[in-house]
């Protein structure tokens, strides 16, 4: 059973590390969207 607990406790820290859990989302920042950039398939798309 160690294995196991050992496996989980390091699961979740790679959960923290890649942003899988509601307290390390918060830390992830995306980039503005620029409304100037013209979009190829907004024509296509709508």
């Amino acid at each position: 059973m160690d294995v196991i607990r050992d496996l989980a406790l390091e699961m979740k820290g790679y959960e923290a590390e890649m942003g899988f859990t509601p307290a390390a989302r918060l830390r992830i920042s995306l980039p503005a969207e620029s409304t100037t950039e013209s979009d190829p398939w907004s024509e296509i798309a709508g």
